[in-house]
């Protein structure tokens, strides 16, 4: 009784709770550029809204994820959900880097109100990344238990911080994984066979995969304390 509590899907209060919130958050941000894109009359960061709908797809594929699983559907239906989610997963902690943006207005509006802009998306996408992690890695862990699960979830996060690099810096997109793989590898790997070639990548790649498996860290453990609140039948 006590392994299957320990391996049990996410309790449907808490995964209830946890998209409640990122709604919550999402609107914020659509609120926020909405208001910017009225008063000032500039489009310059309407991105941030299709960013956001990006940001929001490997949390609906991970849902659908579990679902298949719960319906038994076939082991190549499950590997291509999961392939795409772990290609479209940086789309989540991408949000953070439009930070870079912060500072490069064309109108007359206060750092402080791009600031929480930016921040406000930047905290979103987190959250829709760690959401993400949290139901996949919950599916691994009731399969094959939670070694194998942390063992997917941080080769997920590095992976992730490879997107991220891919996207901001080199400009590819999630579906150049699918449309021109060869190349998309060659660039994510030449940085980590070559670190001394070009040191600032690679130092970019391993900071950015520290801060996620960091935060992810404290994500779980929160998530983890709310769900022993949780009252379980049985």
């Amino acid at each position: 009784m006590r392994h299957a509590t320990r391996h049990r899907t996410p309790a449907p209060a808490l995964l209830a709770a946890l998209l409640l919130v990122a709604l919550l958050s999402s609107g914020a941000c659509l609120a926020i550029v909405h208001l910017r894109m009225e008063r000032t009359d500039s489009r310059e960061f309407s991105f941030l809204r299709w960013n956001l709908v990006l940001a929001w797809l490997p949390v609906a594929i991970a849902l659908a994820l579990h679902w298949a699983e719960r319906l038994r559907a076939p082991l190549p239906v499950l590997a291509v959900l999961g392939i795409g989610w772990l290609a479209f997963l940086p789309n989540a902690p991408y949000l953070v880097s439009d930070l870079v943006h912060l500072g490069t207005t064309w109108v007359n509006v206060p750092i402080w109100f791009d600031a929480a802009m930016f921040g406000t998306f930047a905290i979103t996408g987190l959250l829709l990344g760690y959401v993400s992690v949290f139901l996949v890695q919950s599916l691994v862990a009731r399969r094959l238990g939670w070694p194998t699960a942390w063992g997917v979830t941080l080769a997920a996060w590095a992976l992730s911080s490879g997107g991220i690099y891919l996207g901001r810096v080199l400009r590819y997109n999630s579906w150049d994984a699918f449309i021109r793989p060869r190349a998309v590898i060659a660039d994510l790997v030449e940085p980590i066979q070559h670190p001394g070639a070009e040191p600032a990548a690679a130092l970019l790649l391993t900071v950015m995969a520290a801060c996620l498996i960091a935060g992810y860290g404290v994500f779980f453990a929160s998530v983890k304390a709310a769900e022993r609140r949780i009252p379980t039948r049985g």
